[in-house]
């Protein structure tokens, strides 16, 4: 009770970025910029995004890392996992190689952002902008449509149809409507699993798509 009385009565503080620290050029307060680390060891400017700072690598092990629906499902399921089943239904449908393509890659943003469900985004100021920037400096970097064609956001819907009831199982206030198809029951891929099946599936789609430069990679 006295910790949090006197927790309380702490003043409340607003930190604010001077411009300087926003930008990817400075050298000045680093352990304060609004940048990132990647597992590659690239400083990520995620509110002021750079093509040059993009990498394949970083995008599948970031993926593969976080777990969809915040965690709070009863298997671990990743983006990168989800990315992939996107990818194949839209194969699966008939899509283009390149919707394809987009369709694995359409939650690359995701690689460079913290963790947040989609219900919760449109509530927070400016989050979204945040997001599109991001999402388009990753579509510039491999050359793909943004926003994305339509097929891509109903295959992504078709994908959370099939996974809520599977890895959400205890929600009975949830009334969501069924996939359009059966698909294959949700495997379970481990982070370093989830990583190389994304990175497979990048490679031949990347070769489908007739390019050969991956120094992205």
């Amino acid at each position: 009770m006295y910790r949090v009385m006197f927790l309380r009565s702490l003043p409340m503080t607003e930190e604010k970025l001077r411009r300087d620290q926003l930008d990817p050029a400075t050298t000045k307060d680093n352990h304060r910029r609004a940048s990132i680390a990647t597992y590659s060891g690239i400083e990520f400017f995620s509110l002021n995004p750079r093509v040059e700072d993009v990498r394949l690598f970083d995008i599948a092990h970031a993926l593969s890392m976080k777990c969809r629906y915040t965690g709070q499902c009863h298997i671990f399921y990743s983006v990168s996992n989800h990315s992939v089943f996107v990818s194949k239904i839209l194969e699966a449908t008939g899509a283009t190689v390149m919707e394809q393509f987009i369709g694995l890659m359409h939650d690359g943003q995701e690689a460079y952002l913290p963790d947040v469900a989609s219900p919760i985004k449109g509530h927070i100021p400016g989050y979204r902008e945040i997001e599109d920037r991001v999402e388009e400096c990753v579509a510039e970097a491999f050359n793909f449509e943004c926003p994305h064609p339509k097929v891509i956001k109903v295959a992504d819907a078709e994908a959370f149809k099939h996974e809520y009831p599977q890895i959400m199982p205890k929600l009975t206030w949830w009334k969501g409507d069924p996939p359009t198809h059966k698909w294959e029951v949700l495997a379970e891929w481990m982070p370093t699993e989830g990583r190389e099946r994304f990175l497979t599936r990048f490679r031949w789609l990347w070769g489908q798509l007739g390019r050969s430069n991956l120094d992205l990679l």
